[in-house]
């Protein structure tokens, strides 16, 4: 409770309530602390007759069960510092969830439902390799595929803009040889579409993002918003299965670049382009419209793309089964726990073993 607020309470009193303290106000009692002071592991009888018990039951109310639940099982809400220190202490624990997934509302630790393993089997049980490379398919929500439109009017009209602005710029070119260099490297294909046959594939509109870092590998990344909804219908990301949480725990990321001296990172080049779709179906899903000239070329991805929501849990999934196949190689636990999406970040106190590390990884994928 902020100041704010007590301002407007009048006077109050301090009194003991529970294992605690609380104020007293007209209408009964507002405790303080953290719960299990007032719901303590062994709580003291209180009499019937007490003033403390009439405070505090006089005026109950009727509740769900889940809303007892969500008072006693409150989350915490600050850090704890001397929770390593002093093991028994029940104060509000803060520190790790400051660091964790549940402070964006993702459970993390939870049991996976039924829904997610058979999805996740589904997904796993197709993933094969053959010709060096990975191939996929991709775990859609069926009662929401059928609604994704077709996107072809307004694919061409963000094209268009894209265009004019980058034409301006004098990067359009630039831009169009990237989409020509993947045609010759087998990543995407060029397609001829009938109409009558237009609600069978999806268009995607893509728009560049410019990257000045002299480190980076990619200095021209397109990014596709499958994310695009028009109206009442369903985006691509909508429809498709964007997986569990498995990313590494990033507290433990923290904690390891203050106990060790040296750190190896370093990325997958083209992660999601070297994943392979298994499915014709699953490649009409990521259409696209590239203007060479005065025409129009209509082309499809063989790959995963950056922006579709499945992408950094299908690449975390097979990264994960690749590291399976050398079960006895020092790289292993790095290649299953340490990447972030597609960044491989490790930290040691010795740099040779950071040398030998990343020698065995690279030789690996």
């Amino acid at each position: 409770m902020g100041l704010a607020l007590v301002q407007h309470l009048g006077p109050l009193q301090l009194v003991p309530c529970l294992g605690g303290r609380a104020f007293s106000v007209p209408a009964g009692l507002i405790p303080f602390r953290d719960v299990d002071t007032f719901f303590p592991t062994n709580p003291a009888p209180i009499s019937r007759d007490s003033s403390l018990f009439s405070a505090v039951m006089g005026n109950t109310l009727e509740v769900e069960s889940s809303h007892v639940c969500f008072i006693l099982e409150a989350d915490p809400t600050y850090a704890d510092p001397w929770m390593d220190v002093f093991p028994s202490s029940n104060v509000e624990r803060g520190l790790e969830k400051m660091f964790s997934i549940e402070s964006l509302g993702i459970q993390d630790g939870e049991e996976i439902s039924g829904y997610d393993q058979g999805m996740i089997r589904q997904f796993q049980e197709s993933i094969t390799f053959r010709d060096g490379k990975y191939h996929v398919q991709l775990p859609w929500h069926a009662d929401k595929l059928d609604l994704v439109p077709s996107n072809h009017a307004i694919t061409l009209h963000v094209l268009n803009r894209v265009v004019r602005r980058l034409e301006k710029k004098g990067l359009y070119q630039e831009y169009v040889n990237i989409f020509f260099q993947q045609q010759r490297e087998g990543i995407i294909g060029e397609i001829q579409v009938d109409p009558q046959n237009f609600v069978d594939y999806v268009r995607v509109p893509h728009r560049p993002v410019f990257k000045t870092d002299p480190a980076a590998t990619t200095k021209i990344r397109r990014v596709f918003n499958c994310s695009l909804k028009v109206g009442g219908s369903a985006s691509l990301n909508e429809a498709a299965y964007s997986g569990v949480n498995m990313t590494g725990d990033m507290l433990d990321l923290l904690m390891s670049f203050r106990s060790n001296e040296f750190v190896l990172i370093a990325d997958i080049r083209k992660a999601f382009l070297v994943v392979r779709l298994a499915l014709e179906a699953d490649k009409n899903k990521f259409c696209f419209f590239v203007k060479d000239g005065d025409r129009f070329r209509c082309f499809r991805y063989a790959t995963l793309i950056f922006g579709f929501t499945s992408s950094p849990f299908i690449l975390r999934s097979i990264l994960k089964f690749h590291a399976a196949q050398y079960p006895f190689a020092e790289c292993r636990v790095a290649m299953e726990n340490q990447f972030y999406v597609d960044n491989l970040v490790v930290t040691e106190s010795d740099p040779a073993k950071l040398v030998r590390l990343y020698s065995q990884v690279r030789k690996r994928l």
